[in-house]
């Protein structure tokens, strides 16, 4: 089982369990507006993201996604580079297909605490292509 990691704001996990889909791609934009879902591949890689778009949150929900259970519900990961004006940067999971049903995403106990930790392992695979 490949899976991936996603930072999520509290307030986008609760109104997410409220409707039953998650639709925040990044800290302050919307799936819809970026046309895919930010993440991470491993605990290394989500602390990075961390520094950058959600420094001064250390409430962070962090979500775990299976790569096969996304695509049997029709969306598509894609590991593509971290800055877009460089295709030679760092590569990171793009989840694109629209919103992602909660059902899909599983949340790892301990925060961001046991992400430093290195208690949320990374995916069990190489990265996806």
């Amino acid at each position: 089982m490949t899976t991936i990691l996603h930072l999520a704001l509290p307030e986008d996990w609760e109104a997410a369990r409220a409707t039953g889909t998650y639709t925040a791609s990044t800290r302050g934009a919307t799936i819809a507006q970026q046309g895919f879902m930010h993440a991470s591949y491993d605990a290394d890689q989500a602390l990075r993201v961390h520094a950058f778009a959600y420094a001064g949150r250390p409430d962070v929900v962090i979500t775990e996604l299976d790569v096969g259970a996304l695509a049997a519900a029709g969306l598509t990961v894609r590991a593509e580079p971290g800055d877009p004006s460089d295709p030679e940067s760092e590569r990171f999971p793009h989840v694109y297909g629209g919103d992602v049903p909660i059902a899909l995403m599983s949340v790892r106990p301990g925060g961001l605490e046991a992400l430093r930790a290195g208690l949320v392992p990374g995916p069990d695979a190489d990265p996806l292509p």
